[in-house]
């Protein structure tokens, strides 16, 4: 992190963290899925926090005592793309990621799967069943959005984290 973060802050990250390894083991154990919240009154830095967490989940942090997970991938999902776009300047001013980890989902030319490593920014919308570049195969593509992200959560090398 470029920053340094407050007490109730790195606390906040170490707690994630922790809930984001034991969801992965609860599923690669059981096949449980898991789910948590990090809420916090407006200003208190919800985003750098979260950039903390995909920043140490990403690569290791000896810091908050976890390891590296090679197989991760972000999806930041919300309803406004101008959000998405605010969010990704955020983490790029704040951490050590690199713009090409911080990817918008702004076009129908994305992956049959997600990559490792990433994060991907997508607005609602484009699920929706109108939003016919995303939802619909085309003669260049013969995936769907919905199929990448199926894909993305049953390839054995990749772990799909949602963050709404």
């Amino acid at each position: 992190m470029r920053y340094t973060l407050k007490d109730y802050q790195a606390d906040a990250v170490r707690e994630a963290l922790k809930r984001l390894v034991q969801a992965r083991d609860n599923y690669q154990r059981y096949d449980s899925l898991s789910q948590f919240s990090l809420a916090a009154t407006t200003g208190a830095g919800k985003t750098v926090i979260a950039s903390a967490v995909i920043e140490a989940l990403f690569n290791g942090s000896a810091e908050y005592d976890v390891e590296p997970d090679p197989t991760a991938v972000i999806l930041w999902l919300t309803d406004d793309e101008s959000l998405n776009n605010q969010t990704k300047n955020r983490m790029l001013t704040a951490t050590e990621l690199h713009a090409d980890q911080l990817v918008p989902i702004d076009n129908p030319d994305f992956p049959e799967i997600l990559d490792p490593k990433t994060v991907y920014f997508l607005n609602v919308q484009k699920l929706y069943d109108g939003s016919t570049n995303y939802t619909q195969p085309t003669a260049a593509r013969s995936w769907t959005l919905w199929d990448t992200i199926k894909n993305t959560i049953e390839e054995p090398t990749r772990t799909l984290y949602l963050v709404l």
